[in-house]
């Protein structure tokens, strides 16, 4: 017998998403920034004298964001691992009629 009904594991799966699309959200602007980024230091590379100073922040600024997009991509997994879980329970309800399983 499973503590939980069809409707928490229905509400739980929907709070999931919207939080999977948040997620993806932030994710994207990220991965903008980071081209942005490396634009930059393609055009700073080209200069016959670029400044150090400028080229290690950016360099720095890069390995953050691509430091944060890790983290944004293992709470992705996280929640797509839950929203998995949601969807298998759910379906042992469908195929159960709602009765407890």
């Amino acid at each position: 017998m499973m503590p939980f009904s069809k409707e928490y594991y229905q509400t739980w799966l929907l709070s999931l998403e919207a939080r999977q699309l948040e997620v993806i959200e932030v994710v994207l602007k990220i991965e903008v920034e980071v081209y942005e980024i490396q634009k930059l230091l393609l055009e700073v590379k080209e200069l016959d004298e670029y400044d150090n100073f400028i080229f290690g922040n950016l360099i720095f600024m890069e390995n953050r964001f691509k430091n944060r997009l890790r983290q944004y991509y293992n709470e992705l997994e996280g929640i797509d691992l839950d929203i998995a879980h949601c969807q298998f329970i759910i379906s042992r309800f469908n195929r159960n009629n709602g009765d407890d399983i």
